[in-house]
């Protein structure tokens, strides 16, 4: 009778250490997942070419083929662990130009639009080195045109303007896979190249040239008009896309 109320105690107490040590192994796997699931911030720099394809004839003027070319730029943050999972918030800067002669050289046209956007772009990361996304945007442009004719160019008639802007497009990132080995380089583990672009649509209000004035001249004269310059059309960029981790 002793010896089976012994061995019900020594049951008793090995169902409580047994109970005991699947809670701490349950919590130390708890910690693990945690550790390993904890957000990391990253941010995204863009450094891309810019191609922006107007559709109306009103900048017939400025080229003969209706391409613009430039440079695009942009700063992002990931906020899939504030947000949205997929979702990145960008500072996006873009500037296009052209220089057009007419007339066998009598008038040189110079003109350069600037946009600074904010926007949102959201796409899955695919088997860990593909990134197709959509993007989003909003902002403010800024367009200036210069004419010089046979006058000395410190009277050249110029003008600004400033516009709304608008972005849709998709995009495409393909990228190196970051680095996983905690004994490989911290450089490659936090930090990752790609090749990115986008192809989308710039909606823009319309740009009113009609204050040309000449600068540093002496005369008094009635500005010049030139009407309406609508830049709504398509655009494509392309270039270098750099991931950093913290």
């Amino acid at each position: 009778m002793k010896f089976n109320r012994i061995s019900a105690g020594m049951m008793v107490l090995a169902g409580f250490l047994g109970a005991g040590l699947v809670s701490v192994e349950a919590s130390a796997a708890e910690s693990e997942s945690l550790v390993v699931s904890a957000p990391q911030n990253e941010l995204i720099v863009e450094i891309h070419s810019a191609m922006l394809h107007p559709m109306s004839d009103s900048v017939d003027a400025l080229s003969d083929d209706h391409w613009f070319e430039g440079v695009s730029l942009g700063l992002g943050y990931d906020l899939s662990y504030l947000v949205l999972p997929g979702l990145r918030g960008f500072v996006l800067y873009e500037a296009v130009g052209k220089s057009q002669e007419r007339f066998d050289g009598a008038l040189d046209l110079d003109w350069m639009r600037q946009v600074v956007m904010v926007a949102a772009d959201y796409g899955p990361d695919l088997w860990g080195f593909v990134r197709p996304s959509v993007r989003v945007g909003a902002g403010y442009a800024t367009q200036k045109l210069h004419l010089t004719t046979n006058r000395a160019e410190s009277t050249r008639p110029s003008d600004r303007t400033h516009d709304l802007a608008a972005t849709g497009a998709v995009g495409l990132e393909l990228y190196i896979p970051f680095g996983d080995d905690p004994a490989g380089s911290l450089f490659f583990n936090k930090v990752t190249l790609g090749l990115g672009g986008h192809v989308g649509y710039m909606f823009q209000t319309a740009a009113e040239f009609d204050e040309l004035t000449r600068s540093g001249d002496s005369w008094q004269q009635e500005p010049l008009q030139l009407g309406a310059l609508d830049m709504n059309g398509l655009y494509w960029n392309l270039g270098l896309t750099v991931r950093v981790r913290f």
